[in-house]
């Protein structure tokens, strides 16, 4: 016998960044008194891979990639300037917590100019660099082609 038994109208699982813009989605064009959501997370803190953590005195910042915001950020009002990603690198700062001595290391974008850098930097590895980065990337555009992901509109 069931008792007490509340009725969600819309239970999202996962409060990473796309389970947290769908419920509050939900709440921004719904009445939530008649029609509530509930968001269920399994970490303790949400944001899913975007996200900080600290391991043995570093703190790490994740990041995940993100499908194009435009439409969504359009239909909450939110007006933001975008700018377009030129191929430009990533700067990865590695601080050492005893000394506060920072070392930056740049990687270019890209899996071309990637691999490249890598093999100027490693030139005795040419060819297992050459071969790792190539299947990887095989494996990741197979992977990539089984996705349909639908819009934010047609998930609505």
């Amino acid at each position: 016998m069931r008792q007490n038994v509340e009725k969600k109208s819309l239970i999202v699982i996962g409060a990473d960044a796309t389970g947290l813009s769908s419920a509050i989605t939900w709440a921004l064009i719904h009445d939530t008194k008649t029609h509530p959501v509930l968001l269920v997370e399994k970490e303790p803190k949400v944001g899913g891979f975007v996200t900080s953590y600290e391991r043995e005195g570093f703190v790490f910042d994740t990041c995940q990639i993100l499908q194009n915001i435009s439409e969504i950020l359009e239909y909450l009002g939110v007006e933001i300037e975008l700018k377009k990603f030129k191929g430009y690198y990533m700067r990865i700062f590695v601080v050492n917590p005893e000394t506060g001595e920072i070392k930056v290391l740049e990687l270019p974008s890209g899996v071309e100019k990637f691999k490249q850098m890598l093999i100027e930097t490693y030139p005795n590895n040419a060819e297992q660099i050459t071969n790792f980065i190539d299947y990887s990337r095989a494996l990741y555009l197979e992977l990539f082609n089984l996705k349909v992901e639908p819009t934010f509109f047609e998930i609505l």
